[in-house]
């Protein structure tokens, strides 16, 4: 059957709205390579990648003429899920749909309604679930049983979040569906060519308990490490080089987690040669790291390593669960630093009980780890975090209203204006620091800046406007 993937991401709201990266999306690959080898022709209409605008995405989907589809979305977006689906569901031809990944995780009752176009929602990670369903709907079957689903017209706790026991038995992602040239990631590489994307996930799960962490933002679900093999890992990495893929994302919570894992994955990455061929980066916690891991990532390839400080005072850390210290942050990144490689930090304001002191020690601590990048976003109750289950029905906020980067909430002792203008002044103040602007040309590389400079250009463009066009802040 004619098969139609599509992930809503609405990327064409004229607003000054933080600059953001848009990666591949990994699981609508996998799912894809299974639909594919049992026969069925897929498509990926990707609106995250920026090539189309509104009017274009809802063009191409009556195009597709879909048998099946299936629609990815996160929680801001569930009414572009609902409105792609329901133009998919128009078709004649169409004979089911499922809705997928993060905001179908967390809240499906309401993409489930009497007059939903699904026919069902996949709950945590989806590829084995949408694979069955998809089977079932294809032949006309019901679609009871089938475990992570919740059909429609039943409720969202009827079927338990999944995960994929053995990542090692799923096929390779369909890169070839992806759109190197349309991805766009921020971080500084130190990269001298025309980057191409590539986007892999080694491992699935994460142990740690920071109450901020929401399967609405998740790609991986569960406490439970999983790890493919680094042979296969780096047989992924060697068909990505085979499509002139120079660039590589590890989309794992957190890529050091396991120190024989990545040290296999590096050992693989130099046996095959790769580290010449890709430059690579990945998100990991200071106290995952040491000074001769940091060297092994970096003769593999490593170029950049991104890192949730979140705040400047172990109270605040700890409040936030991220069993991490202030001490830990300062090493990981002078460790970094010594081994050329590039940093990024990520940093949270409103957090619970925070200070505007406190707020202002995130900003010092900022210029002592002096990251090549950073970004400064909001402590934001997402639906299934930790912090939103503690919160009582009647204070949990509506999740339109939900926009870590752009809509503080009004839930702490800051109010959501002053937050705003924090967020804004601590990116100014940090880009002025002596000395800033030469380490980030040269984390970026002038022939780097030079061959990307569309891309480059687009980012500056975006992130001026987001910091200094005129807006009202709320409060």
């Amino acid at each position: 059957m004619r098969v139609l993937l599509i992930r809503a991401t609405e990327r064409w709201r004229d607003l000054p709205i933080h600059p953001e990266n848009s990666v591949a999306p990994i699981s609508l690959g996998i799912l894809a390579a299974m639909l594919e080898r049992a026969g069925h022709h897929v498509s990926l209409l990707d609106t995250e990648t920026g090539r189309y605008t509104r009017d274009e995405a809802r063009a191409a989907v009556r195009a597709a003429g879909a048998e099946l589809f299936v629609v990815q979305g996160i929680t801001p977006d569930h009414q572009l899920m609902l409105e792609l689906a329901g133009i998919a569901r128009q078709d004649p031809c169409c004979v089911g749909g499922l809705a997928v990944g993060q905001h179908p995780t967390t809240l499906p009752d309401e993409l489930l309604g009497a007059d939903s176009p699904f026919d069902g929602c996949a709950r945590g990670e989806f590829e084995e679930t949408a694979f069955e369903a998809l089977t079932r709907l294809a032949g006309g079957d019901t679609l009871d049983g089938i475990e992570g689903l919740v059909p429609r017209g039943e409720s969202g706790s009827s079927a338990a979040l999944r995960l994929i026991d053995d990542p090692e038995a799923l096929p390779l992602p369909l890169h070839r569906l992806f759109s190197p040239e349309h991805y766009r990631m921020f971080h500084p590489l130190g990269v001298r060519r025309r980057i191409r994307w590539g986007f892999v996930l080694s491992a699935r799960g994460c142990p740690f308990h920071c109450i901020y962490c929401s399967p609405t933002l998740r790609v991986t679900y569960g406490a439970t490490l999983r790890f493919r093999s680094p042979g296969s890992v780096g047989e992924e990495l060697a068909q990505l080089a085979a499509r002139g893929i120079n660039t590589v994302f590890f989309h794992d919570d957190t890529l050091t987690v396991s120190r024989p894992h990545i040290e296999g994955v590096c050992d693989e990455i130099r046996r095959r040669g790769l580290q010449r061929k890709i430059a690579w980066l990945g998100q990991t916690r200071a106290d995952c790291l040491d000074r001769s891991l940091i060297s092994t990532l970096a003769r593999a390839g490593c170029r950049t390593l991104c890192f949730g400080v979140e705040a400047g005072d172990d109270e605040t850390l700890s409040r936030l669960g991220k069993d991490e210290t202030v001490e830990q942050m300062e090493q990981a990144f002078r460790l970094c630093r010594e081994a050329g490689l590039r940093t990024v930090g990520f940093f949270l304001l409103g957090c619970p009980g925070q200070s505007p002191e406190a707020m202002e020690g995130s900003l010092r601590l900022c210029k002592k780890l002096r990251p090549d990048l950073l970004q400064v976003a909001f402590f934001t109750p997402y639906p299934g975090s930790p912090y939103w289950q503690g919160l009582p029905e009647n204070e949990r906020p509506g999740v339109a209203a939900l926009s870590h980067y752009n809509r503080p909430t009004d839930r702490e002792r800051v109010s959501a204006a002053a937050l705003s203008r924090l967020q804004r002044r601590f990116y100014k103040e940090y880009v002025l620091t002596p000395g800033f602007a030469w380490r980030f040309l040269w984390a970026k590389d002038p022939l780097g800046l030079l061959l990307n400079l569309d891309r480059e250009l687009d980012f500056f463009w975006r992130a001026g406007r987001f910091l200094f066009a005129r807006r009202r802040d709320r409060g």
